[in-house]
């Protein structure tokens, strides 16, 4: 990507921040980082072009089940995109992509009876 691409991109992508935080705050999303996580380390990759923007991942998520977002997260070690959408099929969609190309790298599925015990338990 060139300069100017990334600089005009940044430009767009900084608005959409704004609006993605404001939707989360909303909707009850819920976007966590690892605690001590490095957020100016975070943003310095995507700047850099080594992770795709967490926006991104979010609307590649949605075409593949539309629904409902619940959860983002990003493994700053593993550089994976955890991201769970609440499906129009009723089932929530836990779904890993890998940050630097976007790439799927799996999917678990869960009722919701499941998913409420699983992130109950785990202290989610």
């Amino acid at each position: 990507m060139t300069q100017a691409q990334n600089t005009a991109r940044t430009g767009i992508v900084s608005p959409l921040r704004v609006v993605l935080v404001a939707v989360a705050m909303l909707s009850g999303l819920v976007i966590v980082s690892p605690a001590g996580a490095d957020h100016n380390q975070v943003f310095e990759l995507h700047q850099r072009g080594e992770i795709l923007s967490l926006v991104e991942l979010i609307d590649r998520a949605q075409a593949i089940h539309p629904g409902q977002m619940v959860e983002a997260r990003l493994d700053e070690e593993d550089l994976v995109y955890e991201i769970t959408v609440y499906g129009e099929d009723d089932l929530y969609h836990e779904m890993y992509f890998d940050a630097r190309d976007g790439r799927l790298l799996s999917e678990h599925k869960e009722t919701e009876a499941s998913f409420r015990s699983d992130h109950h338990h785990n202290g989610d």
